[in-house]
């Protein structure tokens, strides 16, 4: 299995244990100030973090990217559309731009082991 495979398994599982989670959790949020935090954001934090993580910690870099991708990935849709609520999260739209967000992270999966690779 190429190393690009190995890390977007790393993605898919993100969003099944996140989407797992708040089903069997879904009352449970994270709320500072008042404000839910989606885990989108702290997906998009977490890659944040890495692109600005040493490059001697490339073993760390790699996975801690794609969970963060995951992260973000599963929620993206559903944030654009507005979703407030768990069942708009549950909603086909959210379920199918998830779905569309795996595939486009799939495609796209050598292009971004491989740039983390060479840098």
């Amino acid at each position: 299995m190429k190393k690009g495979s190995n890390f977007y398994l790393i993605s898919i599982l993100t969003i099944l244990a996140v989407r797992s989670g708040v089903f069997l959790f879904p009352q449970k949020k994270l709320i500072i100030g008042g404000t839910i935090i989606h885990h989108f954001w702290i997906g998009a934090a977490l890659i944040l973090f890495v692109l600005l993580l040493s490059k001697r910690y490339d073993g760390l870099r790699m996975p801690l990217f794609f969970i963060g991708l995951g992260l973000a990935a599963d929620e993206l849709i559903y944030i654009v559309l507005g979703g407030r609520t768990v069942s708009e999260y549950w909603s086909i739209h959210s379920v199918f731009g998830a779905v569309i967000m795996a595939v486009m992270i799939f495609l796209m999966r050598d292009g971004l082991a491989n740039k983390f690779l060479k840098n």
